[in-house]
């Protein structure tokens, strides 16, 4: 009973504005934080082709480049794998929790670099 009520404790923060993560309303100081609709397909494919373009050429991006398109390619794959846990039909509500609370966990902890 202990690790349910902590459970459900621990995911309420996790939870940002968006479809997945819409309970989360961001303070004024958390202004600089990714949004949900910041991890698209196509921004998530310009992050790897800068990545790949740094790794062709001895590492030639700047550093909030580089950051950035780590963070954007990292939140794409964990807003996808929130994604299929959530409308497949069979998922066991423990995947979903994990890959739903990751998924919100990393939209609050995580911001672009300017």
């Amino acid at each position: 009973m202990k690790k349910i009520i902590l459970t459900i404790i621990f995911l309420s923060p996790l939870i940002q504005a968006g479809e997945i993560c819409k309970d989360y309303q961001p303070s004024a100081e958390d202004s600089f934080h990714w949004s949900e609709s910041s991890f698209t397909a196509d921004r998530a494919k310009e992050s790897m082709e800068t990545l790949q373009y740094a790794l062709d050429n001895d590492g030639a991006a700047n550093s909030c480049g580089l950051y950035n398109a780590l963070q954007l390619v990292e939140g794409y794959i964990l807003k996808q794998q929130a994604q299929a846990a959530l409308s497949a039909k069979d998922t066991p509500d423990m995947i979903v929790k994990m890959n739903v609370g990751g998924f919100c966990e990393f939209l609050i902890n995580s911001n672009p670099c300017e």
